[in-house]
């Protein structure tokens, strides 16, 4: 297994020296690098010209970094906020509150996500617990089935389900926050929850799901399904702009 680590500045380093510390300790060889989503971006192609089984990304402020990674691959991407402004909240919810079919698992401000044993395991299967009966898990489970993923309780990756106001996440899986007609004061308690374990964006079952699929793909089993999921999504876009082309002109 080998993992990167790409962080947005040196300046970083409190947060993802342990990051590396902790890759040393498990035996993982890692490959680390300070990389601009904005300002070195054909640096960034170029890095990630190379294949890797995970990827660690930070960034402060508004922390497009990991976000623009997880565009340009289809390896899974865990995304660190760098708190500064806010405590960190704007770097949080960018990270976090990626749009459906380009997932990023966002960890609390200067987590240590390689301290989160169940990213470095190999899974057969997935399975799908807590709010099982919302409809987002439908989504979720949609995604799986069109990937041919076994869905089992056995050496399963968990997916969680949680309400956001009372409900809670799983420390080992991918956590997937509920609550329907959010406001700004709810941002806050989702930073909070996710002190517990890592999430995907809110009621983002679909990336759940999709990040998930790219967590078990270490054998490169999924890879034609995962490239052609991410240019149906480019040819949707494609396709949108002509018609707004058309309706505007």
């Amino acid at each position: 297994m080998k993992v990167l680590i790409v962080f947005g500045s040196k300046s970083d380093i409190n947060v993802f020296k342990p990051i590396v510390e902790t890759l040393k300790s498990k035996g993982i060889d890692y490959d680390l690098r300070i990389c601009s989503a904005h300002r070195t971006p054909d640096r960034l192609d170029e890095i990630l010209k190379e294949r890797f089984d995970l990827i660690i990304s930070g960034a402060g402020l508004a922390a497009h970094l990991p976000g623009v990674i997880a565009s340009k691959t289809i390896s899974p991407v865990i995304g660190v906020p760098v708190s500064s402004n806010m405590d960190g909240l704007d770097a949080f919810l960018a990270i976090a509150q990626m749009p459906p079919g380009i997932p990023v698992l966002g960890c609390h401000p200067d987590c240590n996500p390689a301290e989160y044993g169940f990213l470095f395991k190999d899974y057969s299967a997935v399975c799908l617990c807590g709010e099982t009966e919302s409809k987002r898990v439908r989504s979720a489970r949609n995604i799986l089935n069109q990937f041919g993923v076994e869905m089992s309780d056995d050496n399963a990756l968990n997916i969680n389900f949680f309400n956001l106001n009372g409900g809670k996440p799983m420390k080992d899986a991918i956590n997937v926050p509920l609550l329907e007609g959010s406001t700004d004061k709810d941002a806050k308690t989702f930073m909070v929850k996710s002190h517990i374990g890592p999430v995907v964006g809110l009621n983002r079952g679909e990336n759940a799901a999709l990040l998930a699929v790219m967590l078990l793909n270490r054998s490169r089993h999924y890879d034609e399904q995962l490239v052609e999921s991410r240019a149906e999504m480019a040819q949707k876009v494609i396709e949108s702009e002509r018609e707004v082309l058309e309706d505007v002109n």
